[in-house]
Protein backbone atom coordinates (compact mmCIF):
# COMPACT_ATOMS: atom_id res chain seq x y z
CA UNK A 1 0.00 0.00 0.00
CA UNK A 2 1.13 3.65 -0.68
CA UNK A 3 2.54 5.47 1.92
CA UNK A 4 0.42 8.61 3.36
CA UNK A 5 0.56 11.36 5.79
CA UNK A 6 -2.43 11.75 8.36
CA UNK A 7 -3.15 14.36 10.53
CA UNK A 8 -6.32 14.78 13.25
CA UNK A 9 -7.87 17.38 11.21
CA UNK A 10 -4.02 18.68 9.69
CA UNK A 11 -4.93 21.36 12.54
CA UNK A 12 -6.93 21.05 15.69
CA UNK A 13 -10.92 20.62 14.93
CA UNK A 14 -11.25 23.46 17.50
CA UNK A 15 -9.33 25.80 15.19
CA UNK A 16 -11.65 24.83 12.67
CA UNK A 17 -15.29 25.24 13.55
CA UNK A 18 -14.73 26.24 17.37
CA UNK A 19 -15.42 23.06 18.78
CA UNK A 20 -13.70 20.12 19.27
CA UNK A 21 -13.66 16.76 17.45
CA UNK A 22 -13.38 14.79 20.90
CA UNK A 23 -17.39 15.65 21.27
CA UNK A 24 -18.22 13.10 18.90
CA UNK A 25 -20.32 10.67 21.05
CA UNK A 26 -19.52 6.61 19.97
CA UNK A 27 -22.61 5.62 17.60
CA UNK A 28 -24.52 2.53 17.85
CA UNK A 29 -25.33 2.29 14.22
CA UNK A 30 -23.41 0.80 11.38
CA UNK A 31 -21.70 4.38 10.43
CA UNK A 32 -18.64 5.07 13.06
CA UNK A 33 -16.35 6.87 10.45
CA UNK A 34 -16.53 8.17 7.25
CA UNK A 35 -13.86 8.75 4.72
CA UNK A 36 -14.87 11.26 2.19
CA UNK A 37 -13.45 10.75 -1.22
CA UNK A 38 -14.21 14.28 -3.07
CA UNK A 39 -13.20 17.88 -2.47
CA UNK A 40 -14.92 21.51 -1.91
CA UNK A 41 -18.75 22.10 -1.41
CA UNK A 42 -19.62 18.78 -2.02
CA UNK A 43 -17.10 17.39 0.69
CA UNK A 44 -17.53 20.48 3.02
CA UNK A 45 -21.36 19.60 3.04
CA UNK A 46 -21.37 16.61 4.26
CA UNK A 47 -18.59 16.80 6.69
CA UNK A 48 -21.23 19.18 8.32
CA UNK A 49 -24.33 16.95 8.07
CA UNK A 50 -21.69 13.90 9.65
CA UNK A 51 -20.62 16.01 12.22
CA UNK A 52 -24.71 16.63 13.29
CA UNK A 53 -25.29 12.71 13.16
CA UNK A 54 -22.18 11.90 15.26
CA UNK A 55 -20.54 10.23 13.11
CA UNK A 56 -16.65 10.81 12.37
CA UNK A 57 -15.39 11.86 9.46
CA UNK A 58 -12.17 11.48 7.39
CA UNK A 59 -10.92 14.14 4.17
CA UNK A 60 -8.50 12.69 1.38
CA UNK A 61 -6.48 15.58 0.39
CA UNK A 62 -3.78 16.08 -2.67
CA UNK A 63 -1.36 18.31 -2.40
CA UNK A 64 -3.11 20.91 -5.15
CA UNK A 65 -5.97 21.42 -2.49
CA UNK A 66 -3.32 21.79 0.62
CA UNK A 67 -4.09 26.08 0.69
CA UNK A 68 -8.03 25.48 0.72
CA UNK A 69 -10.18 25.46 3.24
CA UNK A 70 -13.09 22.79 2.56
CA UNK A 71 -11.54 19.86 4.36
CA UNK A 72 -11.09 22.08 7.67
CA UNK A 73 -14.30 20.98 8.94
CA UNK A 74 -13.24 17.39 8.87
CA UNK A 75 -12.03 15.64 11.65
CA UNK A 76 -9.34 14.16 10.69
CA UNK A 77 -7.54 14.60 7.22
CA UNK A 78 -5.09 12.18 4.91
CA UNK A 79 -3.09 13.91 2.62
CA UNK A 80 -2.51 11.49 -0.26
CA UNK A 81 -0.46 13.62 -2.75
CA UNK A 82 -0.53 14.51 -6.49
CA UNK A 83 -3.64 15.41 -7.04
CA UNK A 84 -4.64 12.28 -9.82
CA UNK A 85 -4.79 10.26 -6.25
CA UNK A 86 -8.35 10.73 -5.74
CA UNK A 87 -9.10 8.15 -8.24
CA UNK A 88 -5.86 5.85 -7.42
CA UNK A 89 -7.30 2.58 -5.82
CA UNK A 90 -4.37 1.92 -3.66
CA UNK A 91 -3.86 5.34 -2.37
CA UNK A 92 -7.62 5.49 -0.94
CA UNK A 93 -7.68 1.75 0.61
CA UNK A 94 -4.24 2.71 2.06
CA UNK A 95 -6.42 5.74 3.50
CA UNK A 96 -9.13 3.63 4.59
CA UNK A 97 -6.61 1.29 6.11
CA UNK A 98 -4.70 4.17 8.13
CA UNK A 99 -7.57 5.84 9.50
CA UNK A 100 -9.61 2.63 10.54
CA UNK A 101 -12.69 4.26 8.13
CA UNK A 102 -15.73 2.08 7.85
CA UNK A 103 -17.62 3.73 5.25
CA UNK A 104 -16.55 5.88 2.24
CA UNK A 105 -18.63 7.98 0.85
CA UNK A 106 -17.26 9.41 -2.70
CA UNK A 107 -19.53 12.18 -3.20
CA UNK A 108 -19.92 12.40 -7.06
CA UNK A 109 -16.96 12.34 -9.99
CA UNK A 110 -13.82 10.77 -9.20
CA UNK A 111 -14.55 6.88 -7.53
CA UNK A 112 -18.85 7.31 -7.08
CA UNK A 113 -18.67 6.07 -11.16
CA UNK A 114 -16.09 3.22 -10.93
CA UNK A 115 -17.20 -0.02 -10.40
CA UNK A 116 -13.27 -1.36 -10.53
CA UNK A 117 -13.14 0.66 -7.26
CA UNK A 118 -15.98 -0.97 -5.32
CA UNK A 119 -14.92 -4.25 -6.83
CA UNK A 120 -11.53 -3.69 -5.10
CA UNK A 121 -13.07 -2.35 -1.57
CA UNK A 122 -14.74 -5.88 -1.48
CA UNK A 123 -11.81 -7.63 -2.50
CA UNK A 124 -10.07 -5.63 0.75
CA UNK A 125 -12.53 -6.21 2.89
CA UNK A 126 -12.57 -9.90 2.61
CA UNK A 127 -8.82 -9.93 2.59
CA UNK A 128 -8.13 -8.23 6.03
CA UNK A 129 -11.95 -9.12 7.39
CA UNK A 130 -13.11 -6.04 7.35
CA UNK A 131 -16.56 -4.39 6.91
CA UNK A 132 -16.71 -0.90 4.39
CA UNK A 133 -19.29 0.72 3.34
CA UNK A 134 -19.40 1.93 0.16
CA UNK A 135 -22.08 4.81 0.25
CA UNK A 136 -22.87 4.92 -3.60
CA UNK A 137 -24.25 1.65 -6.07
CA UNK A 138 -22.58 -2.01 -6.15
CA UNK A 139 -20.63 -2.65 -8.52
CA UNK A 140 -22.89 -4.58 -10.43
CA UNK A 141 -25.05 -1.67 -11.00
CA UNK A 142 -22.48 0.64 -11.78
CA UNK A 143 -21.61 -2.03 -14.85
CA UNK A 144 -24.98 -2.09 -15.82
CA UNK A 145 -25.75 2.00 -16.37
CA UNK A 146 -22.37 2.77 -17.84
CA UNK A 147 -21.65 3.73 -21.00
Amino acid sequence: MKAIQSEASGRSASEHRGTSSVGLRHRSGRLQKVLVVNRGEIARRFFFALKEEGIASVAVVTDPDREQTWYQFADQVVYIGNGRNYTDVPTILAAIESTGANAVYPGYGFLSEDYRFVESLDTYCKKNARDVLFMGPDAGIMRRVSN
